[in-house]
Formats: structure tokens, sequence, C-alpha cells
């Protein structure tokens, strides 16, 4: 099982029909819903317990904001593609493969890529 946290660099902001899309293709026990009155989203493997958090996704102004919190080579591949969302997403209890299967999904719907931030530990949080 695993914890890690995850930036989903989409063209457009991470909806609840993304999840659900993404989540029915790997596994229908995965649930998704609203968190914080519209300000973020949450799936859950009922089976396992699995959680993933993804926090409400900002447009991203500058990319000098987040070139920083970025592996090296992405900036300089989405900068002129045109507006671009940043949405923060923190996993627990996944089992190997499944969060990226999923993840990879969502970013897919949001024409978008998925990019893993700090270390396997999940101790690194850009907000």
């Amino acid at each position: 099982m695993t914890r890690r946290d995850w930036a989903l660099l989409t063209s457009q902001p991470v909806s609840t029909e993304a999840c659900v899309a993404a989540a029915a293709v790997i596994d229908a026990d995965i649930v998704v819903g609203p968190l914080w009155g519209g300000g973020g989203l949450y799936a859950q493997q009922t089976s396992t317990g699995a959680e993933l958090t993804l926090v409400q996704s900002l447009r991203i102004e500058s990319w000098a904001s987040v070139r920083v919190l970025l592996p090296e080579g992405y900036t300089a591949r989405l900068e002129g593609a045109g507006p671009f969302w940043w949405t923060e997403v923190h996993s627990n209890g996944w089992g190997v493969g499944m969060v990226e299967v999923l993840l990879a999904g969502i970013a897919r719907v949001g024409d978008g890529w998925l990019v893993a931030l700090g270390d396997d530990g999940g101790d690194f949080s850009p907000l």
C-alpha cells in the first residue's frame, strides 16, 4: 500500500465526471464525491479503504510559480500550450500501480499529465 502526493496538469479543471469515468475503467468498487463544499473531490475504493483526495483545481497563471515544483522539462513543454490547471492529489492505501492507472485516466480525460511529487513517502506537498 502506498501513500504519495501527485499533481494533475490538465487543460480544464478536474471534474467529478472525469474521476468517475477513470474509476469505472479500473474498478466498479470506487466511489467518487465532492469534498469541502466543492473545494475538492475524493475517490475511495470501498473494498480496500484506499483513498484519493483531489484539492480544487487552480488555473496556472504563471509557469514560473510552478516550475520549481515540477520535474525538469515539464514547464518547457507546457508553457506555450495554452491555459492549464493544477490539481494537487494525495493518495493513501492503493495497491501497486492502481493509483497511477486511476490518475493517468483522470489526466487523459482532462487532456493533461500526471506528475509524481516528492518521494514515495508522500511527505512533500506544495500547498
